[in-house]
């Protein structure tokens, strides 16, 4: 799993699979480590490395005398996982793989001083693009800061407004 001269102590590595797709929800007892070499050296769970089960992480530890040998020989790490029915699925969503996102866009905002009056804003045609960073590790608010422009939508549908609709909805 960890190439020929490529592993190295105190790091985080995926568990995978012979297709490269990660494996989560993987139990300590379902795998078995050993070194990349013509003698595999089994290594000793809290001893060698530990894992992230729920993640499918193994993480090499540092005091492995095991690991400082096969890495001083240029060799990696072989971890063989048996397949356990019953695992958890996991959905992934790959984001940010494209320059700019086109389609509609509605945003409702809703304003709790004013008697949770809401305030919907439908853009018909929008191209998006992210603009700066996104910090998702910090004591304040994550953001994401995104800059866009509209456009006329030819849809028959907003032909009184076809670039945006406001809608106030007066809270009862």
């Amino acid at each position: 799993m960890i190439a020929d001269g490529t592993a190295e102590l105190g790091k985080w590595y995926n568990i995978v699979n012979s297709t490269g797709a990660r494996a989560y929800d993987t139990r300590p007892a379902d795998l078995t480590v050993t070194t990349n070499e013509g003698s595999p050296v089994a290594m000793v769970l809290g001893t060698d490395y530990s894992v992230d089960q729920t993640n499918g992480l193994i993480f090499l530890l540092s005091t492995s005398t095991v690991l400082a040998t096969a890495i001083a020989a240029g060799k990696g790490v072989k971890v063989t996982l048996a397949a356990r029915a019953g695992a958890k699925t996991v959905t992934e969503v790959r984001t940010m793989n494209t320059s700019a996102v086109e389609g509609a866009m509605k945003f409702i905002a809703v304003n709790p001083a004013n008697g949770d009056e809401e305030t919907e804003y439908e853009f018909h045609k929008i191209s998006l693009k992210a603009d700066g960073d996104l910090s998702l590790i910090g004591d304040d608010w994550s953001k994401a800061t995104f800059k866009g422009t509209c456009g006329e939508s030819s849809n028959a549908q907003h032909a009184n407004s076809p670039t945006l609709t406001i809608r106030s909805l007066n809270a009862a």
